[in-house]
């Protein structure tokens, strides 16, 4: 169910149901770090994607998490004290996904969308007392 909810096949077929126009650039959420994978999104379908591994900043959190992760950017950010830091990687991506408003979100794989959030990372966490600045 995950591959082919993956496929490029079915994100462009998302996108365009959505009104997603060719030539769009798209930001692709997915512990898959195989950009071979999503190519056929820019080669047969015209959607410019990124994910983490393009953003040093980010690619770098999996730098520690071994060779089968490891991406040119994450090489090229990771430092001495490499780190494998997946979990940290997925809460950055869930609140930079509830930055953006629901109706421009296209999750492929159907679950419980989050609500969006205009405010600043883990606002339900800081209100409830869970964490503290």
């Amino acid at each position: 169910q995950m591959r082919q909810a993956t496929a490029p096949d079915n994100i462009a077929k998302v996108l365009r149901t959505a009104g997603v126009l060719r030539g769009s650039a798209i930001y692709i959420m997915s512990n898959d770090h195989n950009l071979d994978h999503f190519r056929p999104l820019h080669t047969q379908h015209g959607y410019h994607f990124s994910m983490s591994d393009h953003y040093p900043h980010l690619a770098s959190l999996l730098g520690g998490c071994g060779a089968a992760r490891q991406t040119t950017a994450a090489a090229n950010a990771t430092t001495s004290s490499s780190r494998c830091e997946n979990y940290l990687l997925f809460a950055i991506e869930n609140e930079i996904m509830r930055s953006v408003p629901q109706k421009y979100r296209f999750p492929t794989l159907q679950k419980r969308d989050l609500p969006h959030s205009k405010f600043f990372l883990m606002r339900e966490a800081l209100d409830a007392g869970m964490c503290k600045l």
